[in-house]
């Protein structure tokens, strides 16, 4: 995510199909990994939803993580599902729809927008982020890009049993 090159940026995982994986098992999953935040897209329970996220890290479930809702909003459009609403995606995750994100920042940024945030230097993982505000709305941007697209094969709660194959 938000990388200008293949391998810069950072990582996320995205799970299209994470209907009926239990909890537990996403966070094994997720801890196995190893990647910043993976991702779980799951049928809304907001009418005004597209879908729902659940979000893990290695050791925990997130309320809300920015960058995955953006690389989630990518592979969810490039699957072929279209919003109910064609001006925008509405995501469902822990934190609410949409979270806060974009409304937080300016309030943190040394300056409003418009402007570039870089992050990940520290890491030599080189991201930036378009921050831009159009009438009362503010908008957080970045480019993605699908570098992995395959089956995921997780193992259940018994030795050497599998989930049944999953679009990740």
């Amino acid at each position: 995510m938000f990388g200008a090159t293949a391998g810069s940026g950072n990582p996320v995982t995205i799970v299209l199909d994470g209907d009926g994986i239990d909890p537990t098992r996403m966070q094994q999953i997720a801890a196995w990994l190893n990647v910043a935040e993976t991702t779980f897209v799951l049928p809304a329970t907001h009418p005004e939803a597209d879908y729902r996220v659940r979000i893990f890290s290695v050791t925990a479930e997130l309320r809300f993580a920015g960058h995955p809702m953006l690389g989630i909003c990518h592979a969810w459009l490039a699957a072929g599902n279209a919003s109910r609403n064609q001006d925008n995606v509405v995501q469902e995750c822990a934190a609410g729809l949409n979270a806060g994100l974009a409304h937080w920042l300016p309030t943190v940024a040394v300056q409003q927008p418009p402007y570039v945030a870089r992050q990940g230097a520290a890491l030599a993982r080189e991201r930036r982020l378009s921050i831009s505000r159009e009438g009362g709305e503010i908008w957080v941007a970045g480019a993605t890009r699908t570098l992995i697209d395959g089956t995921l094969h997780a193992f259940a709660a018994a030795e050497g049993e599998l989930l049944p194959s999953r679009k990740a």
